[in-house]
């Protein structure tokens, strides 16, 4: 049976996360745009000093960002994962080797070492982010909404909305989510009427997600921003 194990990275400050988005889109080939969430934005807004992962969104994807972020990963001692918050991946592990039956062309690891994406998969990987699990609907006009970073060469960095952000921290309801929501409603980075009107706005479609319960997650987001008596 195989395991398939994490790499254990050194934590991430802001200036590292400043590099590698420096280096990103210095060493993409075109256009593109790149959506950071979690704990990256919790680190360039202030109230973490420090994260695990990067985490990031391509939409559209910038040519040959898995390459850079391919020797990134090891040359910044950085983990990068492909998440937003209408995907959630926790299931669906990249393999680590490769097979007997690949090519030589198909040795490359995309994400370097033991635990990297084999070349041959990116089509399956990128594919079962967009079909596999998802976490939340997408909101709409969630790339409007999305925050303005920098630019780095061609590519564009973005804050993902951070409604949606909110609202996958509160779905998810583990006490450093819930701290995070916190601090964006402290910091007047969202509002609860922002977060009631998105939870209207997906409302309708969580029935297509069996693993989220709307009761219970609206019940969530009236405890956490239920006024102060």
């Amino acid at each position: 049976m195989l395991c398939y194990l994490r790499e254990v990275r050194a934590v991430v400050d802001e200036a590292k996360l400043q590099r590698l988005m420096a280096e990103v889109g210095r060493r993409a080939r075109g256009p593109g745009r790149i959506y950071l969430t979690g704990g990256a934005t919790a680190l360039l807004f202030g109230w973490r000093s420090s994260t695990v992962d990067v985490d990031i969104k391509l939409d559209p994807e910038p040519p040959g960002v898995f390459e850079a972020i391919a020797s990134l990963k090891n040359e910044l001692d950085v983990n990068v994962e492909l998440a937003s918050p209408e995907e959630k991946l926790s299931r669906f592990r990249k393999p680590p080797y490769r097979t007997a039956r690949s090519s030589r062309r198909e040795r490359r690891l995309v994400g370097g070492g033991p635990t990297g994406l084999h070349a041959s998969w990116g089509r399956v990987w990128r594919q079962t982010l967009r079909e596999a699990d998802l976490f939340l609907p997408p909101l709409r006009e969630w790339r409007e909404r999305s925050i303005p970073i920098a630019t780095h060469g061609r590519v564009e960095f973005f804050h993902y909305d951070l409604r949606a952000q909110a609202l996958a921290k509160i779905a998810r309801a583990h006490e450093r989510d819930l701290r995070d929501v916190q601090a964006m409603l402290e910091r007047g980075l969202v509002s609860v009427e922002q977060l009631r009107a998105a939870y209207r706005d997906i409302e309708a479609d969580l029935i297509r997600y069996p693993n989220l319960d709307p009761e219970v997650l609206r019940s969530r987001l009236d405890a956490l921003t239920r006024d102060p008596a």
